[in-house]
């Protein structure tokens, strides 16, 4: 068991490679994008500037981004922006009390976060055994991987699904109860964490830009006004008042058409370069 535990470490995966990527830029580092995969997805740093690298991730919530930028901010000299894409879900909900112990472990064994349960610290413990038996095969038998992300932590898509199906599906698995008590316990600590990253960033003047990104009608009206009213109010609060800090909601942004979305809450490739483009032109001192 230990030797399939070491096997499946030794596998290439996106986690190692970002946190790689990270440590190499990180001295000449000004450019830094968050997110969930609405991030992953939608910010490509090709347009954002030399030295911009996409540190978001599918399924990313906001405490592994404060666990990252805790471990990286001293390290990051030359930071001069933040771009901090909100999904609908990102307060109210994390890889913990998702229980997704498959996702949350390659943050603490890849990026150095504190795990709380045994399968956080084991690659075989988080996944079922022919799950972990068919990733080996993959990789070493039918040489078959290939990195979801490029150089600069950023991925594309192509293809467009079909938009209204595939917001409905998105919008049922990213609901909130904002009125749930651990929902408002894990808002409110991750609200101070962000808190405790502006004041960090305004110090040392590093801009932080908040925004919600543009979504298909389809995905905004499934997930429903009361769920966007309480992002929007909590964002709106928590970046009042604050020098170094913006919070823009691009949600119904007129510039994107159906078009630009690989699926209902996705931007395809080309959204990706117009949203980064968008993003270039709006923080131009």
């Amino acid at each position: 068991m230990v030797g399939l535990e070491i096997a499946l470490r030794n596998l290439p995966n996106d986690y190692k490679l970002k946190w790689s990527s990270l440590t190499q830029k990180e001295a000449e580092l000004e450019v830094l994008v968050f997110g969930s995969s609405h991030a992953f997805y939608g910010v490509n740093p090709y347009y954002l500037g030399t030295n911009a690298y996409n540190m978001s991730y599918v399924s990313q919530t906001i405490n592994q981004e404060l666990s990252i930028f805790s471990e990286k901010k001293e390290k990051l000299k030359n930071l001069k922006r933040i771009y901090w894409l909100i999904s609908s879900f990102s307060l109210g909900s994390d890889l913990e009390s998702l229980n997704s112990a498959s996702r949350y472990k390659n943050y603490v064994l890849y990026y150095g976060s504190k795990g709380t349960r045994l399968e956080h610290y084991s690659e075989l413990l988080s996944y079922n055994l022919k799950s972990s038996l068919g990733r080996l095969k993959s990789c070493y038998y039918d040489h078959n991987f290939s990195y979801n992300c490029d150089s600069l932590g950023f991925s594309g898509r192509t293809k467009n699904m079909e938009l209204e199906k595939t917001a409905k599906a998105a919008a049922k698995r990213h609901r909130v109860d904002f009125q749930d008590k651990e929902v408002l316990k894990l808002i409110k600590k991750q609200l101070l964490g962000l808190n405790e990253v502006l004041d960090f960033c305004e110090e040392n003047e590093i801009e932080v830009v908040f925004l919600i990104p543009p979504f298909t009608s389809h995905y905004i009206d499934a997930v429903g006004v009361h769920q966007w009213n309480e992002l929007d109010r909590r964002m709106k609060k928590l970046t009042k008042r604050r020098e170094y800090c913006t919070y823009d909601n691009l949600m119904n942004a007129k510039e994107f058409e159906d078009s630009d979305f690989y699926d209902g809450d996705h931007l395809n490739e080309e959204g990706a370069e117009k949203l980064s483009k968008l993003l270039v032109e709006k923080t131009k001192k």
